[in-house]
């Protein structure tokens, strides 16, 4: 056989071995809801299906496709679905309200309108709910929220809750956030976890139920093949975007580290509607050179500065040139978005303290006080930022000792 010909066919065997998806062999609870001993649970229910479109399997079909087009041979009905913030196709922006509507013929009821908990009476003629969607892994999400709200009216019903696990993006290690205090608890921070908890949603749920005392008849599909220290990309998996702004596994690892600085205090811009959003912070008063500099010499673990130029698109300095720093995280284990934030804020007053307080007393006067203290779940961090003071060390040892406790809580709900 000549060169030529022994070259052909490594070349059709390379893009044969290519045409097979490299995956980690992780399968996902709606990969698995089909087939047994979990397909059993569907027959003969009128099913209430939560989602939205980041809710796809390792082919890419979504969860609403998948119901719909299984009722026949699984022998059940896929009688209504929910949508929760951002809209069944996950593209509203954030207060953007959500209709009710309709899809193949199946009624849509909006969770984030007048009303963001299920109804007696959408939930009437249900037999069966299930929740498939793809979170962030942070307390404030409010996917995590519509899950607790599902749980508890579930209970109230007695219709029994299946939850199909995913991956947590940021992996399962990694805690991090203080308590959330009761009277802060809201549609935007409602489990009292750390605000960055380490689990899955299907853990989550079993935490939940348990712990506030729910007594929901739960289950959940696992996955199989995921590991605790997975970042999204190690699975191999599609990223669907479960809201404008997290487009990618990436930006849910980043997202954390920067939104009580842009999104919620308005300090700096995080580039929302841009196309990095959340990965990068800047200002017209800035010098991205300098301040990636002072951030680098930090030492933080798991990630890296680089300075940036952009123009916001939308929000704090639109379509003004900013001066900034992009966010790169170098190591999911290590990277720590809380302490990477508490660092950068620090920074920023020591920095351009002139800057800082002028924002900050913007902010005051357009009341995100109240904000902040909702997302964080208490009060310390904006204590701390009005008294211009450093306090990385002094915050960190107050949430690492309320971590210390919940890890205990924790580990009995864990399924990985």
């Amino acid at each position: 056989m000549d060169f030529t010909k022994k070259y052909n066919i490594f070349r059709l065997l390379v893009c044969l071995f290519c045409s097979f998806p490299l995956t980690a062999g992780v399968d996902l609870g709606l990969d698995r809801i089909f087939s047994e001993p979990y397909s059993f649970e569907l027959t003969g229910k009128n099913i209430g299906l939560v989602t939205n479109q980041s809710a796809i399997n390792a082919k890419q079909e979504s969860a609403f496709d998948l119901f719909f087009s299984n009722q026949e041979e699984f022998g059940y009905k896929l009688f209504a679905a929910f949508a929760p913030e951002h809209g069944l196709d996950a593209k509203l922006h954030a207060f953007d309200k959500v209709e009710d509507s309709q899809k193949n013929q199946v009624n849509i009821f909006s969770l984030h309108g007048d009303t963001k908990r299920p109804t007696d009476a959408m939930l009437s003629n249900i037999d069966l709910v299930i929740f498939d969607m793809q979170t962030v892994g942070v307390r404030c999400y409010t996917y995590e929220t519509t899950l607790c709200y599902v749980i508890e009216k579930a209970a109230e019903l007695k219709i029994p809750v299946i939850v199909l696990d995913r991956p947590n993006p940021r992996g399962g290690l990694v805690v991090e956030g203080g308590t959330l205090e009761e009277k802060y608890k809201s549609f935007f921070s409602y489990n009292e976890i750390p605000f960055c908890h380490g689990m899955t949603i299907g853990e989550l749920a079993r935490y939940f139920n348990a712990e506030q005392k729910v007594n929901c008849d739960l289950k959940v599909v696992p996955m199989t093949g995921w590991k605790r220290s997975m970042s999204f990309q190690d699975t191999q998996l599609s990223w669907a975007a479960p809201s404008p702004n997290i487009p990618d596994g990436e930006t849910a690892l980043v997202y954390p580290a920067t939104i009580f600085l842009g999104e919620t205090l308005e300090i700096v811009s995080v580039d929302l509607r841009g196309n990095k959003p959340f990965k990068r912070i800047g200002a017209p008063w800035l010098e991205g050179h300098e301040f990636a500099s002072i951030l680098n010499q930090r030492n933080l673990p798991g990630v890296l500065f680089s300075s940036e130029i952009f123009t916001p698109k939308w929000g704090k300095y639109e379509s003004a040139t900013c001066g900034g720093v992009l966010i790169k995280v170098t190591s999911i284990e290590l990277f720590q978005p809380l302490l990477t934030q508490y660092v950068i804020f620090e920074e920023l007053m020591r920095t351009y303290p002139q800057h800082f307080e002028r924002e900050l007393a913007a902010a005051m006067k357009k009341g995100r006080r109240k904000a902040c203290n909702y997302l964080t779940g208490n009060e310390k961090l904006m204590s701390y930022l009005e008294r211009s003071q450093s306090f990385v060390d002094e915050i960190k040892i107050l949430e690492d000792h309320y971590i210390k406790d919940f890890l205990s809580k924790r580990e009995k709900y864990l399924i990985y």
